[in-house]
């Protein structure tokens, strides 16, 4: 359902206004104020998505104040009363970003034409945005799409530099540089295999990975990474060369985002770098030296650098305390999940989120979300939805709330987004559910 607010100095337009039948153009909330300057604070804490106002009126007139709202809020449409039928006053409130006018006094069929037209023009721009959002979701999958093959190729196929400028341009890696080198992080599995050692949950563990290393790569240009879905080997291209101070630092830049899945796993992660090339062409000698110093020497928490001459160079770090390597016992995981359920049941009438729940139990929001699917068997978003309509269900029962006031007490601000998310959960709309139980709201 859509907002509106009237703004108007005469208390009697206002009230007849207001009391319109409002719902037969999809609007379930109506403000009202008395002249410009409070119309426009109105705006800012109401937040509508339609403005109907008088023109002249004390403190701010109309055209001052839509001015004013179309510099901070343009997609917010104005329909303005007036009682001149001038061609160049009208001209200048079409200037100031007005749809459409209405003469006073007021007649209910020329409101119910100005609200139609306006109705169907925001239901255009509505359509008009899905379709942009969801060309350019797909656009950003397809580029996703593409650089995950990039990185499978070049990571373990010898490609021409004609094959790597082509793939890497696709997928929009700039991989201009002067020299290369490689990373390889892998779980310390004293020898074992990877996928053989956790069955069923490696696909998990890889798709977890993944994601952690996703988010630390939007922040760093200059690095690209792919997980190995054969062992769960973190590979990563640097295109620049390191010394070993800043190669100790991103190493442990990395393994401190790593490790929030290695500690659940029980495990340590240790990393090598590989040599420094000069062509992209290269790559996978350096990538190959990395592995080949990982399966040498498998240590724990360590980090060496491999060298031209073929000699591992360890690299002295701060080890990490043993107590930080949590046993991988069910329970803990479970302990984990039930701290974050629980915090969800207690705050789901707020506004919050991914990260919220995140921070709450000291996780990154990628293993909280790993946590949800492999412990609650569902996502965050479904748990957090299904709790909300569940609870909005219950409300709905109760005449004396409004829809906005049932959306608002189950987390939702908008109105109308609430009553299209319970469409889809419960196959009906809030409206329809509550005549279905025989329950009408008091006016």
């Amino acid at each position: 359902m859509y907002k509106l607010l009237i703004v108007d100095d005469e208390k009697t337009v206002r009230d007849r206004l207001k009391n319109t039948d409002w719902s037969r153009f999809e609007i379930g909330e109506v403000e009202v104020a008395e002249h410009g300057m409070a119309g426009l604070q109105k705006v800012h804490d109401f937040k509508p998505d339609f403005v109907l106002s008088d023109m002249h009126m004390p403190i701010m007139n109309g055209i001052e104040m839509i001015r004013k709202i179309h510099a901070s809020f343009p997609w917010i449409q104005v329909v303005v009363l007036t009682g001149y039928d001038d061609f160049d006053y009208i001209r200048e409130c079409m200037r100031s970003g007005v749809t459409d006018y209405i003469l006073k006094p007021i007649n209910d069929e020329e409101l119910s034409k100005a609200f139609q037209k306006l109705m169907e023009a925001k239901k255009n721009e509505d359509q008009e945005k899905v379709r942009y959002q969801t060309l350019h979701s797909e656009k950003l999958e397809i580029i996703k799409g593409l650089r995950k093959r990039f990185l499978r190729h070049y990571f373990t196929e010898q490609m021409t530099e004609e094959e790597i400028e082509e793939s890497s341009a696709y997928a929009e890696i700039n991989l201009d540089a002067d020299s290369y080198t490689t990373m390889v992080f892998r779980l310390d599995m004293e020898g074992k295999n990877a996928k053989e050692y956790y069955g069923t949950e490696f696909d998990l563990i890889v798709f977890a990975l993944d994601n952690i290393m996703a988010e630390f790569l939007a922040e760093n240009d200059s690095l690209c990474a792919r997980i190995d879905t054969q062992n769960a080997d973190c590979c990563v291209l640097i295109c620049r060369e390191l010394n070993e101070e800043e190669a100790k630092a991103l190493s442990e830049s990395i393994k401190d985002n790593i490790y929030q899945i290695a500690e659940l796993l029980g495990t340590t992660v240790s990393a090598a770098m590989g040599i420094t090339v000069k062509e992209k062409t290269s790559i996978l000698a350096s990538l190959e030296s990395a592995r080949r110093v990982l399966s040498e020497n498998q240590g724990r928490d360590a980090f060496y650098m491999a060298s031209e001459d073929e000699e591992t160079k360890p690299v002295e770090m701060e080890k990490r305390s043993e107590e930080k390597i949590i046993p991988q016992e069910e329970s803990n995981m479970k302990l984990i999940t039930r701290a974050a359920i629980e915090f969800i049941d207690k705050n789901f009438t707020k506004t919050i989120t991914l990260d919220d729940v995140a921070d709450h139990v000291y996780l990154s929001p990628t293993y909280v979300s790993f946590l949800f699917r492999t412990e609650v068997k569902m996502n965050f978003i479904n748990y957090l939805t299904n709790k909300r309509m569940e609870r909005a269900k219950e409300l709905l029962k109760d005449p004396r709330l409004k829809i906005y006031e049932i959306s608002t007490a189950v987390g939702y601000e908008n109105s109308r987004y609430f009553s299209s998310i319970f469409k889809k959960y419960v196959g009906q709309t809030p409206i329809d559910y509550r005549s279905k139980l025989g329950v009408e709201e008091k006016v």
